[in-house]
């Protein structure tokens, strides 16, 4: 994200790329989770070397979870985590990205594990509710880092 551009400016921007981003993909076709995925991520280990793994490890046990996911982009990591038991509540700022996580859930089967929304402020999603986790992989980079930190503490549930 340009550091340069006022916030909204910014947002706008990013919202613009990611809905062509999305389009493209989208137009790719979206296909269910495979067996070799669904596994790798129900139960990684502490040891993995792989990002995504260590991300799936340190959010075990997912089952009976609600979890806030920023940024949710293309619905994978929505997918998985519903796939692992979790009740996910995903937003992202552009829409082709939540048409595309709604879609990928359904290919899968999960649509029922998920809630989604346009919408492109941590505060503002899913206002008023707390979460067992705050997740985003790889999306810290897109948001204003000004007490970014409490901001996510806000909306974790209590312990």
């Amino acid at each position: 994200m340009s550091t340069t551009l006022p916030i909204p400016q910014r947002l706008e921007h990013e919202r613009e790329h990611f809905n062509d981003v999305y389009r493209q993909e989208a137009d790719r076709g979206i296909t269910p989770l495979c067996a070799f995925d669904r596994h790798r991520y129900s139960s990684p280990p502490a040891t993995t070397i792989y990002p995504r793994e260590f991300f799936f490890h340190l959010l075990h046990p997912l089952a009976g979870k609600n979890i806030l996911e920023i940024a949710c982009g293309n619905g994978i990591d929505a997918c998985l985590a519903a796939h692992n038991g979790a009740h996910v509540h995903a937003y992202d700022l552009s829409p082709k990205s939540i048409a595309m996580t709604r879609k990928r859930l359904e290919v899968n089967g999960l649509a029922h594990c998920a809630q989604l929304e346009v919408c492109g402020d941590l505060d503002h999603a899913f206002a008023g509710q707390t979460f067992d986790a705050v997740t985003g992989y790889a999306a810290l980079h897109h948001l204003p880092w000004e007490d970014l930190g409490q901001k996510i503490y806000n909306r974790l549930k209590p312990g």
